[in-house]
Formats: C-alpha cells, structure tokens, sequence
C-alpha cells in the first residue's frame, strides 16, 4: 500500500529519535463492530503507532473507546504466542501487574505512539453500530529492525523465514 509506506516515511522523518532507523515491519487496520474491548496483549515491534480514524461524533460515550496501557512489558525473550495470543499474554499481564494503567481516550486522528512492550487493551466502547461508516476503525503500525522481528519469529517460520513478512508489509 502506497500510502501506508508513504505514512511509515513521514513518521520516520518526523520523528526521528523514536522511529527513525526502524522499519515498518508490520500493519494492520481493525474495525470493531461489537462494541467490546480486547484483551491485554504486546505487539511485535520496538515501536507501535495507533491512529483512530472513525469519527468522534460516531462515539456515543467519549469516555470509552480508548486504549488503557499496563504496567506490564514483555521480556525479550518471550515468545511471540506468549505476548499476543490469548490466554497466554492475558495470564501474563495479569499475573504481572500491579494494579498501574492509563487509559489514553479515544479522539479521531489521534495517533498514539508508545513502546510495543507495553501491555495494553482497547477499552470497551460505544460506539454507533448501524453501519460500517460508525464503528471503531483504527490503523496500527509497529515498527522494528527487521533482524530483530525474523529472530523472534525463527521458531514460527523455521522453514521460510520470509513467510511472516509476505503481505504483512508495504
């Protein structure tokens, strides 16, 4: 996608000491259309980017729909199941925690840069569900040096290494 690496570079450009040397190693766009929010977990990456695109008038309760960071990181030696997929990285974030978060509201066009270590949830929301045009769309990007993501995910990839990266990157 043009505009996704066209995204990536301004970010690189703007924002030089957080995102600078890193890649765009991984994207993807989610469109909630139950009004729930999701379980703990960490992304792949150094850095994560999360940009809510649906408009605010489309949240009918402006203190929900946000993301609520833990006070959990993932260990760098975790495995990829272990911070990503449930129940693994829910257990984790649980048995880990003290108690510590932010919520961070939601806002349309708000981006959200924050370390990929963090734990974190979407917050439960309310937002219109009569149409595709009022859920909760957001655009997350993580980015990383791409030596550093292949070793993470050697154990998942082992025959072709390069299968995580076909159609999950610009």
């Amino acid at each position: 996608m043009p505009a996704i690496s066209l995204l990536a570079e301004e970010l690189r450009v703007g924002l030089p000491t957080i995102i600078g040397d890193l890649d765009l190693v991984f994207w993807w766009a989610i469109m909630y259309h139950r009004n729930v929010g999701g379980t703990a977990h960490s992304d792949h990456g150094a850095v994560t980017l999360n940009l809510w695109l649906t408009p605010d008038a489309c949240n009918l309760d402006p203190s929900s729909g946000g993301l609520v960071l833990l006070d959990v990181k993932r260990t760098a030696d975790m495995a990829v199941h272990e911070f990503s997929a449930p129940p693994y990285c829910v257990d984790y974030a649980e048995r880990l925690t003290r108690g510590e978060q932010r919520v961070v509201p939601y806002r349309c066009n708000r981006a959200l840069v924050f370390d990929s270590r963090t734990f974190h949830r979407p917050q439960a929301m309310a937002f219109d569900s009569t149409s595709a045009w009022t859920y909760r769309l957001g655009l997350t990007m993580t980015f990383d040096r791409l030596d550093v993501v292949r070793a993470r995910l050697a154990q998942y990839f082992a025959d072709d290494p390069e299968a995580a990266f076909r159609d999950a990157r610009p």
